[in-house]
């Protein structure tokens, strides 16, 4: 079959068949958290089982790098009714890799187009703001040196089905670029646990470069992004006993914002919260914004979480925050994302 054939089948299709050579691959192949993935239908004979296209195509580089996956076969398949479906030609894993028209996201993933800036995260020691740890946060850039911003580049590669390749790429890279902050603080690394299929098998090669680089996991913080997303909160859960159990902490982001509230604090038990932006801009004018800070500082130390002010941006806020006990904050009035890590006092 010809390339451009093997694009026309894959743009016009709605899935594809995959069979699974025994049940320990089905078992490990497809993510059992229903809220995170549920784009599978089985075909009858628990081995044989198909899947739309955008959730093929998110879980076929997970499947790549983790399995033997010349043993198992697949068919291009329409979904025509309810049990009934338009079977295709039989395609090699190695043509449906190379079947995709190439987007930047593509590029930028395939070549590690990612560069990392650090924001400072600072500590009040009853005089000054003294360096805690960085928050090391990614920017792709393109051929033309475009810079990508986050929000972007992860909704794109959402979108494209490449999450699991460009947070696990991010990660490793945040790792690497870690040697340039100071050996006595912390650092914050960002994950989706949208991208996290199997925490043992997703996370191990963020693990494996940790060990490699020789950072000790007690200076690590992995800081759990968009976890309003993920209602399966035993999947959550096992990810972050994931983390615990290898000796890192993790952080909750955003609390206050959509589902990050004061039962998911509860729920997870963070070794970090980080108080959202909103709550932090104008808190010394707004009783609201002042007694949902209060109470979500309250609960966290109930759990012995600690708590982290972000989007400072005014003195005004700053000394609102520590004078109930966040003494410890980040925002832009101590410092913006930068190419070069920051150190000493603020």
């Amino acid at each position: 079959m010809s390339t451009s054939t093997l694009l026309e089948v894959l743009e016009e299709s709605q899935g594809v068949i995959v069979q699974f050579p025994d049940l320990e691959s089905v078992h490990n192949a497809i993510p059992d958290s229903p809220s995170m993935y549920s784009g599978e239908i089985c075909l009858g004979d628990s081995l044989t089982y198909w899947f739309k296209e955008p959730e093929f195509n998110e879980l076929a580089p997970y499947w790549n790098e983790n399995f033997q996956i010349q043993k198992w076969q697949f068919h291009f398949a329409d979904h025509v009714e309810e049990k009934k479906w338009k079977i295709k030609d039989e395609i090699h894993w190695s043509e449906i890799l190379f079947a995709h028209p190439k987007l930047w996201i593509d590029d930028i993933i395939r070549a590690k187009m990612v560069s990392m800036v650090y924001q400072p995260i600072v500590m009040w020691d009853g005089r000054t703001f003294r360096l805690h740890s960085h928050e090391i946060l990614a920017r792709g850039y393109i051929s033309n040196g475009q810079v990508i911003l986050p929000d972007l580049l992860f909704e794109e590669a959402r979108h494209r089905g490449m999450l699991y390749q460009l947070d696990r790429l991010c990660r490793i890279e945040a790792l690497r670029a870690s040697h340039r902050c100071p050996t006595d603080s912390k650092i914050f690394i960002n994950f989706s646990p949208s991208s996290i299929f199997s925490p043992t098998k997703c996370l191990h090669s963020t693990f494996a470069e940790a060990k490699r680089l020789s950072i000790d996991s007690r200076r690590i913080v992995f800081e759990v992004v968009e976890s309003d997303r993920i209602d399966d909160l035993s999947h959550l859960h096992a990810i972050l006993d994931h983390i615990h159990e290898n000796g890192y902490a993790y952080a909750l982001d955003d609390v206050g914002q959509g589902m990050n509230n004061i039962e998911r604090i509860i729920e997870l038990r963070p070794d970090y919260v980080k108080l959202d932006k909103f709550f932090v801009s104008n808190i010394h004018t707004n009783s609201f914004k002042q007694e949902c800070a209060n109470r979500i500082f309250e609960i966290a130390n109930r759990v012995h979480a600690i708590c982290i002010a972000e989007g400072v941006e005014s003195e005004e806020e700053s000394t609102y925050l520590r004078e109930h006990g966040y003494l410890i904050q980040q925002g832009y009035l101590f410092g913006k994302p930068c190419p070069i890590p920051y150190s000493g006092n603020h």
